[in-house]
């Protein structure tokens, strides 16, 4: 799907993948956006606060290091550092990076 003009919706709520690869903003004024399907973003995705939600992070292997001034949080898998299970958080600030554990589960 794409969209090269402004548009004016009532209720959008695609049920399929829905694939972003240029800049995507939505101003919703009383509205929401519900999203049924696989999301996959190949920028960035900046969100102000997240609220009255969960998420769920999967086991992975310890990730590259982010950009300078980012960080990256994870779930440990084992094969990195942390123990299969920690939840861990690795920052870049002016070419240094350090990791720390979150959550140890023990």
């Amino acid at each position: 799907m794409e969209i090269a003009s402004p548009w004016t919706f009532g209720t959008l709520a695609p049920g399929g993948d829905c694939l972003v690869s240029n800049d995507m903003t939505f101003t919703t004024i009383g509205n929401t956006l519900s999203l049924s399907g696989n999301i996959a973003i190949t920028g960035i995705i900046t969100v102000p606060v997240i609220s009255d939600t969960a998420f769920t992070i999967a086991q992975i292997a310890e990730p590259g290091d982010p950009p300078d001034e980012h960080s990256v949080i994870w779930c440990s898998n084992g094969s990195g550092i942390g123990d299969a299970g920690d939840i861990m958080l690795k920052i870049q600030h002016g070419a240094v990076v350090k990791s720390k554990t979150l959550v140890d589960f023990v």
